[in-house]
């Protein structure tokens, strides 16, 4: 039974005195026990602390999904620091503003990615630096130099920079704060659409967390024969919480990715274990498009959650066949989150499903629907969705407020518009700001998309707007099959949202592209489909 109300580090602890021996990460072929993971954890406190670090210090942690890094963030709560959680990506300016704007005191940072950024060794600021290959079977440890030979990091001559492998000794004290204090950050654009810096607390996460046996049908809460594929990144609310942090808290393992590739997820279903999937669209149909993802080894696969990108409706049919195909009967469930709530607060799942919703709300979650002037709509009209729960963020760093209270509660405005039916099952239209006027109508571009993307041989597409010289102008970008004309497929979209939809919701210009831009996560990218229009 998880405390909620206690610090992430020690609401954990006795999840490993209970399953100590038991396989908590399983790491490019290393199995790591939940003693050892702890003992990581351990000393890596004791090098925070030897860096000087105090209860209440910010630390910013740069890495992709590292048995080390998610170490570093237990550290960082059994030490009582608070955590900014960055892009493995990131470029050095944004690494060094994120680290000024907190006022951190550490960088937390993965070997090779320090590697790639010589001017962050050139900073005033303090580096602990975690090797790419410390926790790497000993094979792969001899290999590892020769392979990366840009990893090699000289410490002497950086007074600043420390690596972990300077740090043998264990720290188990423990700091036990208020679960309810902001201490996690994670980056999000905000109801504006500017970037901002999400502010999250132990509680949220951990309340999250709690109800993770419900969404896959394990209410006996062990988990000691399921694991986890965790190829989402650290720095995502849903890659931390769910793919990362949540089977740690029940006996389960994670099957640890540091950059997702279908070939891994076969490798996880081929293990003697059930297996559970998380992750964003495109992953799941690299997955389809594996030869090797077939076999009875598929029947092991307890359960799939999707999210974060617009979803082919092919995609659950072709998923879901897949592992029919060879036995197995689990389903593709589409569900919705919003890094303000931690992440997901709304999903389908095998025993409440229905085919175009984005699921009921979590068991801690609750949604309404409001107009502008937030009065609450009845079931079935479109309005916004507003989310309240104990998964609600503290706040903005930079202030900005988007709550709402209703009935002495307190809802956070997600921006997204939807409708919820009679039945509880919510429905997502599109992002408020990506409705579009035309000829004095909304036009609501994911419905337009789902149907275009139901036509054969479109790949997938996009239903853009910008304003143009008198009045917004829409453009379709579609990526079609090789073998189908862009002529006839012009003529099949025009038919379709005739069919479907009002003549105003014709696009005025076609884009025919090939494979879609894609954001570091995957997501579709919809800015950099521009550059495709002369």
């Amino acid at each position: 039974m998880i405390d909620v109300n206690k610090t992430a580090y020690e609401a954990w602890l006795p999840v490993c005195e209970e399953y100590g021996k038991n396989e908590a990460l399983f790491y490019e072929g290393k199995s790591i026990s939940y003693l050892s993971f702890k003992k990581m954890i351990n000393r890596i406190a004791y090098a925070y602390r030897e860096l000087g670090l105090k209860e209440g210090d910010t630390i910013d942690i740069l890495a992709p999904n590292l048995p080390e890094a998610l170490a570093s963030f237990f550290a960082a709560s059994q030490c009582g620091l608070k955590v900014s959680l960055l892009h493995p990506l990131s470029k050095p300016a944004a690494v060094l503003e994120d680290y000024k704007n907190k006022g951190a005191k550490l960088l937390v940072s993965a070997s090779l990615l320090l590697a790639n950024m010589p001017s962050i060794l050139n900073e005033d600021i303090q580096i602990l630096s975690l090797p790419i290959k410390g926790s790497l079977p000993l094979f792969k440890k001899v290999l590892y130099p020769l392979i990366n030979r840009k990893d090699r990091l000289d410490y002497k001559g950086h007074p600043n920079l420390h690596s972990l492998n300077e740090y043998k000794k264990e720290d188990t004290k423990s700091v036990t704060y208020d679960s309810k204090m902001g201490r996690v950050f994670l980056g999000s654009g905000g109801t504006s659409g500017k970037e901002k810096s999400i502010i999250l607390s132990d509680y949220a996460f951990l309340s999250l967390i709690y109800t993770v046996p419900e969404l896959i049908d394990k209410i006996d809460r062990n988990f000691t024969n399921i694991e986890m594929f965790s190829a989402l990144p650290l720095f995502h609310g849903f890659g931390m919480a769910i793919g990362l942090m949540a089977f740690l808290y029940f006996g389960g393992s994670d099957f640890l990715v540091l950059k997702f590739r279908s070939k891994k997820a076969v490798q996880m279903v081929k293990r003697n274990k059930e297996a559970v999937f998380v992750g964003v669209p495109a992953m799941f149909q690299a997955m389809v498009n594996n030869k090797d993802f077939r076999g009875e080894k598929l029947k092991r696969i307890r359960a799939s959650f999707v999210g974060g990108d617009f979803i082919p409706p092919a995609l659950f049919d072709s998923f879901e066949g897949r592992i029919a195909e060879f036995g197995g009967k689990s389903y593709l469930h589409e569900g919705y989150g919003l890094t303000e709530t931690v992440t997901v607060n709304a999903v389908n799942t095998d025993v409440a499903r229905k085919k175009g919703s984005i699921g009921k709300a979590i068991s801690c979650a609750d949604h309404l629907i409001i107009d502008d002037d937030g009065r609450v709509l009845p079931p079935n009209t479109v309005g916004e969705i507003v989310v309240t729960g104990p998964t609600l963020m503290n706040g903005y760093l930079e202030g900005e407020d988007p709550f709402i209270e209703i009935d002495g509660k307190r809802y956070v405005k997600t921006g997204d518009l939807g409708k919820k039916d009679e039945d509880g099952f919510l429905y997502f239209i599109c992002r408020k700001k990506r409705t579009i006027k035309k000829k004095g109508f909304n036009i609501y571009p994911l419905l337009v998309e789902k149907e275009i993307s139901n036509l054969k041989g479109i790949v997938e597409c996009a239903y853009l707007s910008r304003f143009g010289e008198k009045e917004e102008e829409t453009y379709l970008f579609v990526h079609i099959d090789e073998s189908i004309p862009s002529v006839e497929a012009k003529e099949e979209i025009a038919l379709c949202i005739k069919k479907h939809f009002y003549e105003y919701v014709l696009p005025d210009h076609y884009v025919f592209t090939e494979a879609f831009p894609r954001t570091k996560v995957g997501k579709m990218d919809t800015k950099a489909l521009w550059e495709y229009v002369k």
